[in-house]
């Protein structure tokens, strides 16, 4: 463990409950990969691996998970299963940051989905495509909210007759039509499947519940502490520095 994510533990024990605690941010790399793993998508060509440092200047830390398509056919992503069982309904933050350089495609947040209650079942995946942003630039780092825009769309039918590729939905949209809907298994961050050939990174990627889930990860290199991290930590060393005085006196 770092020496930030020490401090900011130790922050939430001086303080209590009397200020909110950042998110958990969560280093992954080849040698600690904290559950997610680099797949090819589809069999085709290509290639996926941790870069400890860039493209650029990252936003957070120095490095990226970097996917490098030869041709349209490939497609590469990072998944993990540890948001399994998650209603879509539950979902309060998402965000993750991006470069590219086959804009206007950046790597998209993709959910496996079933119906919470229903006989289990794969039923496809519910995909945020920021190409509908309009938004999306080449060699720059941007970050993406896709909890607003209508970026949303089904892969399987018959959600994918309300909510297509052609006409995609806002997360609203999905949720009011499929209240029940969930994550099975997998949640990932995907580039290609018939885009252009080019290199495709994310540096970090944010998910937050009403559940309880605050979770940021960062690919690649370290994570930097956020400003609520450095106020914590103000705040704990504040803390402890009343009850010391304290206990001198």
């Amino acid at each position: 463990m770092n020496l930030s994510r020490k401090i900011a533990i130790h922050t939430v024990f001086f303080v209590g409950a009397g200020i909110a605690s950042a998110s958990t941010i969560t280093n992954v790399n080849q040698a600690t990969p904290n559950g997610w793993v680099i797949q090819n998508d589809n069999g085709k060509n290509g290639t996926g691996e941790f870069v400890a440092a860039g493209p650029g200047t990252p936003p957070n830390g120095s490095g990226s998970v970097e996917f490098d398509l030869t041709g349209t056919p490939d497609g590469w992503d990072i998944g993990t299963a540890q948001f399994s069982g998650t209603l879509i309904s539950t979902i309060t933050d998402l965000s993750e940051t991006t470069y590219t350089t086959g804009a206007p495609e950046a790597p998209s947040i993709q959910f496996d989905i079933t119906y919470a209650g229903a006989p289990a079942g794969y039923d496809g995946r519910l995909v945020d495509d920021n190409l509908y942003t309009g938004t999306i630039a080449n060699g720059v780092w941007q970050t993406e909210d896709p909890m607003t825009g209508a970026v949303w769309f089904f892969t399987h039918t018959p959600q994918s007759a309300t909510c297509s590729q052609a006409n995609p939905c806002t997360l609203a949209q999905v949720v009011a039509d499929f209240p029940s809907l969930e994550i099975l298994g997998g949640t990932y961050l995907k580039a290609g499947s018939g885009w252009s050939a080019g290199s495709y990174n994310v540096n970090s990627f944010i998910i937050s519940t009403s559940g309880g889930v605050n979770d940021e990860f960062v690919f690649g290199g370290s994570p930097v502490p956020e400003p609520a991290t450095f106020a914590l930590m103000g705040a704990a060393l504040a803390a402890f520095a009343v009850a010391l005085k304290r206990k001198q006196a």
